[in-house]
């Protein structure tokens, strides 16, 4: 007895700060995507930068656009960011102030750099002698 199993298109992927350009979805396609501006295309596993879609309608080896990671918020200040922002493109300005009572210890303003890293450490908000 001869059991078949039907071969499933994938499903379009959910790729944040990413344009995907596949008009087809099939066994065998590779993803095509480009990540918006300032965002960063990263696979978790290195040596293979390739998305397949499989048989059955699964991707394997989805990538992620990734900018900056969320920088620390000083604690007696805050930072100019949403709260719900995980990830910052590349050119982003943010900056730092302190509550009233506070001084700020560091740089005031940090930028998202081409390395995925920020310009330099949060600063510190210092209490006032």
């Amino acid at each position: 007895m001869c059991t078949f199993y039907k071969i499933a298109d994938c499903r379009i992927p959910q790729i944040e700060d990413a344009e995907i350009h596949n008009k087809t979805y099939r066994h065998g396609d590779k993803l095509i995507i480009t990540c918006h501006e300032g965002f960063k295309i990263r696979y978790p596993d290195l040596y293979n930068m390739v998305s397949l879609c499989h048989d059955d309608g699964t991707w394997d080896n989805l990538p992620i656009c990734q900018g900056c990671l969320r920088p620390l918020a000083s604690s007696n200040g805050y930072v100019n960011i949403s709260e719900f922002q995980t990830s910052f493109p590349v050119g982003t300005v943010i900056s730092y102030r302190c509550f009233p009572g506070f001084k700020l210890e560091g740089s005031e303003y940090l930028e998202c750099l081409h390395n995925l890293i920020w310009s330099s450490s949060p600063p510190r908000c210092l209490a006032l002698e």
